[in-house]
């Protein structure tokens, strides 16, 4: 797992910095290698990478924080179609939300999330890849 991890970090990095126009890197591996922090002016993310634990599905990408500075623009969205891209590659079978607020929640709603445990929402990427498809086509 630890070359997975750092492997999609760098990928991460690569996309965050094209979304959000950074030059240096945004994201980074926490030190017990199953967690990516990108936190910067634009954007505070964190990661937990396939955690082996309840109630996470095998093989499951837990956003655990998401926060962008300008809301409702698309980045959440993009966000989601990039992690599907990716998805095969890393062998990531399912996304989960966790600490859901009522933002969040109406966001997992919409992508088909399906409440798994107290403030714990998940998807399969198959599932997600088809509605960010279809969003995409909306636009």
């Amino acid at each position: 797992m630890e070359l997975d991890i750092h492997a999609f970090n760098a990928q991460l990095n690569e996309y965050l910095k094209a979304r959000f126009k950074y030059k240096s890197n945004v994201s980074r591996v926490c030190v017990l290698d199953d967690k990516i922090q990108a936190f910067k002016t634009k954007i505070d993310l964190y990661i937990r990478y396939k955690p082996n634990y309840k109630p996470y599905l095998k093989n499951t990408l837990v956003l655990a924080r998401i926060g962008f500075v300008q809301a409702r623009k698309g980045h959440g969205t993009d966000l989601l179609r990039y992690l599907t891209s990716v998805a095969e590659q890393f062998e990531i079978e399912h996304i989960a939300v966790a600490q859901v607020n009522s933002n969040s929640k109406s966001f997992c709603k919409a992508f088909g999330f399906e409440e798994v445990a107290s403030d714990v929402w998940s998807v399969s990427v198959k599932k997600l890849k088809a509605r960010v498809l279809n969003e995409q086509a909306l636009c």
